[in-house]
């Protein structure tokens, strides 16, 4: 990417972690602009180099392995994770991709400035042709629990039973996208995989009609 100017890769497993700080603080911890931590773990490393400024930017939570298993064990690490990231030096900033998510932060970390950035899409590589195809029932995403396959699966078969016209795609590299298929024919349904992101436009020019089921949680 253009706009790197360099990087280093680190082992981010738990035995090397002690390793990884140790390099942290032997090659940045003498400068003074912020530290922009991106991922909830990545608040341990970052905040290894206090007194710089932490701007923590959360793309998920860890409730979200509660999704794919409930159980006890789950919980009480989910509750851990929580309380170690609160333990040390706040961060100066925390950017989360939705709202929702930044009411639950906001729960932990009362008293840090904490906003919203949600994810936006370039209006100029999304810009559609002039008279687009647009023939598909689309999805675009994988196929993580909080996707809600399962139902969307059983709204295009519905779709599919009241018209044997409509045609389907999804857009995925995420083997469990599959269940999208249902009782839908072969014939009447494409997957495909956008392998650069430059690809994902011009699926999304030929759809339709795309989804996004969600249920309150």
């Amino acid at each position: 990417m253009p706009f790197i100017r360099h990087h280093s890769i680190l082992d981010g497993s738990t035995s090397a972690i002690v390793a990884a700080i140790h390099y942290l603080r032997r090659h940045y911890a003498r400068q003074s602009n912020p530290i922009y931590a991106i991922g909830f773990t990545s608040l341990l490393y970052a905040r290894s180099l206090w007194p710089r400024p932490v701007v923590w930017c959360i793309q998920g939570i860890p409730e979200e392995k509660l999704m794919h298993c409930n159980q006890l064990t789950n919980r009480l690490s989910v509750a851990a994770t929580w309380r170690i990231a609160q333990l040390g030096p706040r961060p100066k900033l925390i950017v989360t991709v939705s709202e929702r998510m930044a009411q639950l932060v906001k729960q932990y970390f009362p008293h840090v400035v904490c906003i919203a950035a949600p994810t936006c899409a370039d209006l100029e590589a999304f810009n559609p042709p002039e008279k687009p195809d647009r023939k598909f029932l689309t999805y675009l995403g994988s196929g993580a629990p909080w996707q809600n396959l399962g139902q969307l699966s059983q709204i295009w078969s519905a779709l599919y039973n009241l018209d044997k016209n409509l045609r389907f795609k999804v857009v995925s590299k995420d083997e469990r996208a599959k269940v999208l298929k249902g009782d839908i024919p072969d014939e009447a349904i494409q997957f495909v995989a956008a392998m650069d992101q430059s690809e994902v436009p011009g699926h999304l020019w030929k759809a339709e009609l795309g989804f996004l089921i969600r249920t309150p949680d």
